[in-house]
């Protein structure tokens, strides 16, 4: 069924097309200067962390700290922005309801002081075109395993630190 055409869902498909328009270009500048441009892979570094979560409760998190994704990496740009044209009705219908009556949580594994997100991309890529800074998070967090030593966090991107406790001679 077509949704009517009101003037705020216009200007909510308008804002997608722009944002797509940006993280498309993004994505090439990127992929110019080797990169993707895309989130980071929480499967990337699951071989770095242990078997068990725990839960941290619901919580506000900064907007600017959650830089990857479970599953859907492809789909946005590492600022959020849309890459599919397929996301374009989910992400009006998201823009529509913040409008009336705001989101559920999201739900985001944390690695460290960043955040990847597991349920709610949408809802993040909204937030961030709305310049929203903070968003309710269900937080579940992931330790490192024992013989890895450390998270080293460089400007914009996580990065572990792969050195070990054996290899340091600790």
């Amino acid at each position: 069924m077509q949704m009517p055409i009101t003037n705020n869902r216009y200007l909510a498909i308008d804002r997608f097309h722009q944002l797509f328009q940006q993280g498309k270009f993004r994505s090439r500048i990127a992929t110019l200067f080797g990169s993707n441009g895309h989130l980071l892979d929480f499967e990337e570094y699951q071989p770095y962390l242990q078997d068990t979560r725990h839960y941290d409760g619901v919580q506000q998190i900064p907007i600017e700290h959650i830089k990857g994704s479970v599953g859907r990496v492809a789909d946005f740009d590492n600022t959020f922005r849309p890459l599919k044209k397929y996301l374009l009705e989910r992400w009006v219908a998201i823009a529509l309801i913040w409008e009336q009556s705001g989101w559920p949580a999201i739900q985001v594994y944390r690695l460290g002081e960043d955040y990847f997100v597991v349920d709610g991309h949408h809802r993040v890529s909204v937030a961030r075109a709305l310049g929203i800074r903070f968003i309710d998070a269900e937080v579940w967090e992931y330790d490192l395993r024992p013989n890895t030593r450390s998270w080293r966090v460089l400007p914009g991107e996580i990065r572990l630190s792969l050195t070990t406790a054996c290899e340091c001679g600790d």
